[in-house]
């Protein structure tokens, strides 16, 4: 029996040792490097596409764009997306490795929901200090309430 036991650990051992397993390790370790950096890219490419989204919103909205500090974040983002060689090859790849990534959204969503409906409810913002998600719950309960809506 304790033949048994053991032979599966020694070989385990003897595979640990081996030069593959630690390929197997290095690749992981890369895995998880490319992933990160696939993250990266696809937060930049994220803040890119709501950025113009929203200085076009504010605009609409009558409202000066550089009053927001966050907006800067914006051409920060496209400066850095720019420096890398961004391509429809490199996207298709980004998406496919962090494919499954957002997980479970519900709690986010409830409390961007709240956010809308208190900026609904008493909509002022300080723009120089609003975060990213602050900003898009503002300007949703302000295209909310000029549509006549009470939900977001």
């Amino acid at each position: 029996m304790w033949c048994l036991l053991t032979a599966p650990t020694r070989s385990f051992e003897a595979r640990r040792r081996t030069p593959a397993h630690s390929g197997g390790i290095r690749r992981v370790e890369t895995d998880w490097a490319d992933r990160q950096q696939a993250r990266h890219r696809q937060t930049l490419r994220d803040i890119v596409v709501f950025y113009r989204l929203f200085r076009k919103q504010l605009l609409l909205m009558g409202i000066d764009p550089a009053a927001a500090v966050s907006p800067q974040a914006g051409d920060e983002a496209v400066a850095e997306l720019a420096a890398i060689p961004d391509s429809l090859e490199l996207l298709t790849a980004d998406i496919a490795i962090t494919r499954g990534d957002d997980g479970d959204c519900t709690e986010a969503q409830a409390d961007f929901e709240r956010l809308v409906a208190m900026l609904r409810d008493e909509p002022q913002l300080d723009l120089a200090d609003a975060s990213i998600c602050d900003l898009m719950a503002y300007c949703v309960a302000l295209t909310n309430m000029a549509r006549g809506q009470s939900t977001s």
